[in-house]
C-alpha cells in the first residue's frame, strides 16, 4: 500500500507526500488512496507540509505509516488507540441503527 512506501528518488522537497505547487507558490501535501490523489493542503514550507502529511498518515493507518519525522512511540500508540476507538464506535453505531429500525 502507498502509506508505507519510502520516498521516491526524484523527490525535490525532501519529504514524502510533499511537492511544490507552482500556481500557488506553496508546498502541497498529498497522498494516494485507492488510486486517487487526496490533497491535504497547501503550506508555506516543506516542513509544514511534511508534518501535515505525517498527521494524515497517522490518522489513516498508524501501524504501517511511513513518516517524515520521528515522533515518540507514545504518540503513535495514541493514534493506534484512537483508530481502534473509531472502529469500535462505528460498530456500536451500526448496532444502534439496526435496533432503531425495529423500535422507532
Amino acid at each position: 500500500n502507498n502509506r508505507n512506501q519510502k520516498m521516491h528518488s526524484n523527490n525535490t522537497s525532501g519529504f514524502m507526500g510533499v511537492d511544490y505547487h507552482k500556481i500557488s507558490k506553496k508546498w502541497r501535501a498529498k497522498y494516494k488512496l485507492n488510486r486517487k490523489t487526496k490533497h491535504i493542503g497547501l503550506f508555506k514550507s516543506p516542513e509544514e507540509a511534511g508534518r501535515a502529511y505525517d498527521k494524515e498518515m497517522l490518522n489513516l493507518d498508524p501501524i504501517h505509516a511511513s513518516l517524515n519525522f520521528n515522533y515518540p512511540q507514545e504518540l503513535k500508540d495514541l493514534y493506534i488507540l484512537n483508530n481502534q476507538l473509531k472502529i469500535n464506535l462505528n460498530k456500536i453505531q451500526q448496532k444502534i441503527n439496526h435496533f432503531n429500525k425495529f423500535f422507532f
